[in-house]
């Protein structure tokens, strides 16, 4: 896919992630559409599109975030390395496996976030990251599974449309 076209929808979802779905949390949990965006691209194309949009979003959400650098997009290449390997070799293409990338792929992206956290200047006490994992993974896991079951109709659209659109440039070009 076109590099400047990937950075263009990543930077629109980031700051669409960073100032809007800030303001509309349910039960103190946002969706992580970015996240949504990288692991259904990523279950749609190949591994090599999913680790550049994990990239790019990524860096625009580490230069945005009060976070330690590299957070986000260490977490977000783990978890698009995870979402081919599931899809490749142990859950295939079924919906089923596009329902357990997102809620595995949410559990492996906050749990790496918490890590890095911890061991980062805010340390955070035992008792506060089982909190953070029950009122605000398991939530978020369920959010972005829904969410993201909905958004993966539009985006496997445009997932096709694009394919067929670079089919055509191809074709073009011999």
């Amino acid at each position: 896919m076109n590099f400047v076209l990937s950075f263009l929808i990543l930077s629109l979802a980031a700051v669409f992630h960073i100032t809007i779905l800030s303001k509309i949390a349910l039960f103190n949990v946002m969706p992580n559409l970015v996240l949504i965006l990288v692991i259904c691209w990523t279950y749609l194309r190949d591994i090599r599109e999913g680790v550049i949009w994990a990239l790019i979003s990524g860096l625009i959400l580490d230069l945005f975030s009060g976070a330690p650098f590299g957070t986000f997009v260490v977490g977000l290449i783990i978890v698009s390395i995870l979402v081919d390997v599931l899809k490749r070799k142990i859950l295939g293409e079924t919906k089923i496996a596009m329902i357990s990338n997102l809620a595995l792929g949410t559990f492996i992206f906050d749990l790496i976030f918490l890590v890095t956290i911890k061991f980062s200047k805010y340390n955070i006490d035992f008792v506060n990251f089982i909190k953070y994992l029950l009122y605000l993974v398991i939530p978020e896991i369920i959010y972005n599974t829904i969410l993201g079951v909905i958004l993966f109709y539009f985006i496997s659209k445009f997932s096709s449309w694009l394919l067929f659109y670079e089919n055509q440039i191809k074709i073009l070009k011999r």
